[in-house]
C-alpha cells in the first residue's frame, strides 16, 4: 500500500507491505483492484484483491475477495480479511503440467508460458453511487 497523494505531488511517500506467507502460505498471486471511473472508494473503504486456489492444490478456496485497510498509520498490524467468496465453475489449472513455454503460437516456433498459478487481468472497482 503507497501513499498516492504524496506520490501524485512528486513527495516522499510511505509503504506498507505485507508479508502473508506466515498467515497462509497459499495467497501467492493476488490481483489488487484499480480505480475505473472518476469516483473513489469511500474514505476508509478497504482496498480489494482477488486470489484464487485450484483445489487440486489442496485449498478450500477457488476463488475469494480479500480486503485490505487502507491505514498507514498502523504498520505493525495485519487485518486482512476474507470478503466474498466467489463460485466459479470447476476448472484445471494445470495446464501443461505447471511447465512453462508450453502454448504454441499459430505460424510461429515461439510458445507462451501459462503461468496457471496467476490471475492474468485486471481487478477493475468502480463506484456507481455516492455511499
Amino acid at each position: 500500500m503507497f501513499e498516492r497523494d504524496k506520490m501524485l505531488l512528486g513527495q516522499v511517500a510511505r509503504m506498507v507491505y505485507f508479508d502473508l506467507l506466515a498467515v497462509d502460505s497459499n495467497l501467492g498471486g493476488m490481483l489488487p483492484s484499480d480505480l475505473d471511473g472518476a469516483t473513489p472508494p469511500p474514505a476508509g473503504a478497504p482496498n480489494a484483491f482477488v486470489v484464487f486456489d485450484d483445489n487440486a492444490w489442496g485449498t478450500p478456496r477457488p476463488a475469494a475477495v480479500l480486503e485490505f485497510p487502507r491505514r498507514l498509520d498502523h504498520t505493525g498490524e495485519f487485518d486482512v480479511h476474507q470478503g466474498a467468496a466467489l463460485g466459479t465453475a470447476a476448472f484445471d489449472a494445470n495446464l501443461c503440467g505447471y511447465a512453462r513455454n508450453c502454448v504454441p503460437q499459430p505460424g510461429t516456433s515461439a510458445r507462451l508460458d501459462t503461468i496457471s498459478d496467476r490471475l492474468m487481468y485486471r481487478l477493475q472497482y468502480r463506484q456507481f453511487r455516492q455511499p
